[in-house]
């Protein structure tokens, strides 16, 4: 190859030699090296794959062509939309000639698998709980969750938890990085929330002018019918008035229970809405023993603890009877007008009350612990003025009660603070 030849030619028998003709042979066309690939293998989103030749490539003058799977020569060195789970070969040739080169296989990842969207299961807050929490009832092996778009962490023990009311999204994640589409959840606070209360052992045994229903000198063995001898032929202030644990502090806890349920200002806990249930209660506590009387005794005295609404008069520790004064008797909270305004709300609300009576007051906002989280005010009141205080969005989301104290009278409501 390369090289130029002559030929002549004469008739035989003779030496007659004909003129020479010059043929040259041109050189070999060059051959194509076997193609090298770089594979690009489908994503989570994408779901073909494509081949990149990366040589042989155009450059010293010489320029490249290259074939997928025997087809047409192309100038391109991306074959892309490539079925996934699939092999194809490459060849290729330099332009201008036939010769083809050693084919070079690339295989098609198979698509890695999209998680589908957890499945959501809330638990929503309560009256007593002011959070909630959100738990996962589809798979959650071998994933990862995000919160709102947070990072990407293993399922806790026991869900997200410790959840404000609100809308929740939640993402999973595999290990091949895929990630689900959004579920999401709205957690709603709760509403209707009542506000128990209840006065205490003290507040009657200081009080009896305010006791309702029943009177000091009443036998604790007339209302509670399995009451123990030790108890029986007691009056029930008497009976307030004893120490002691077991049998005698379920006596002092069921008078004081007993006269929670009976005032009509008193909201007392709902799991004792009658003096019937607490009697049947009480009663069956007595025939069961010092353990159960003691056990309801403990659960009463957290009632009875709960915050007291009334007034009154001052300390009696004796047992008489005694009727309330003009006007007390029937009192009840329209002598104090309290309110509050957005409720729920998220960035301020208002605290308004008016007395029909002038005297010293403060209103105090407490949350649901009866913990004191502000004082919002204190001082003397005119009577039949209205007073404004204000909270703002520095106290954390969650459920509030504001009581007002007066010389005479408390009242509380509950405020709720939302997103």
């Amino acid at each position: 190859a390369g090289s130029s030849y002559s030929v002549t030619a004469r008739v035989k028998g003779t030496t007659c030699v004909s003129a020479a003709r010059t043929g040259t042979i041109g050189t070999q066309p060059q051959t194509a090296a076997q193609p090298t690939v770089s594979v690009t293998h489908p994503t989570c989103e994408v779901a073909t794959g494509s081949l990149t030749v990366t040589s042989p490539l155009d450059g010293g003058g010489v320029d490249y062509e290259y074939s997928l799977n025997g087809g047409a020569f192309t100038d391109q060195v991306t074959f892309s939309a490539l079925a996934a789970g699939s092999s194809y070969s490459v060849t290729a040739r330099v332009k201008g000639t036939t010769c083809v080169s050693a084919a070079r296989t690339g295989t098609i990842g198979t698509q890695p698998q999209t998680p589908s969207a957890p499945t959501l299961v809330p638990t929503q807050p309560t009256c007593s709980v002011l959070t909630g929490s959100i738990s996962i009832s589809s798979t959650t092996t071998g994933l990862t969750f995000s919160l709102n778009n947070g990072p990407f962490v293993a399922y806790p023990s026991g869900g997200f938890t410790g959840l404000t009311p609100g809308t929740y999204t939640v993402r999973a994640r595999n290990a091949a990085e895929c990630t689900s589409g959004y579920a999401s959840v709205t957690l709603v606070a709760a509403t209707n929330c009542v506000v128990n209360e209840g006065c205490t052992l003290g507040y009657w045994k200081n009080h009896t002018n305010r006791w309702a229903c029943y009177s000091p000198n009443t036998l604790y063995g007339s209302v509670f019918t399995d009451a123990p001898t030790q108890l029986r032929n007691l009056t029930l202030l008497q009976v307030l008035n004893m120490g002691g644990g077991g049998i005698y502090n379920l006596g002092r806890q069921s008078v004081a229970a007993l006269l929670n349920i009976c005032h009509p200002d008193v909201d007392y806990n709902s799991a004792y809405p009658t003096i019937t249930s607490l009697k049947t209660a009480v009663n069956a506590a007595f025939r069961s023993g010092s353990t159960a009387a003691g056990n309801l005794a403990s659960k009463l005295d957290r009632y009875n603890n709960a915050g007291c609404p009334l007034g009154g008069s001052s300390a009696t520790t004796v047992a008489y009877s005694v009727a309330a004064p003009e006007g007390q008797a029937g009192e009840t909270n329209s002598e104090i007008a309290l309110s509050a305004n957005p409720n729920p709300f998220s960035d301020q609300a208002s605290v308004e009350f008016t007395l029909r009576e002038a005297g010293q007051f403060s209103l105090v906002l407490y949350d649901v612990s009866g913990k004191a989280v502000r004082r919002l005010g204190e001082g003397r009141a005119e009577a039949g003025v209205t007073y404004k205080y204000s909270i703002d969005s520095e106290v954390a989301e969650g459920i509030y009660i504001a009581r007002l104290n007066t010389e005479r009278r408390s009242k509380a409501i509950r405020i709720m603070r939302r997103r």
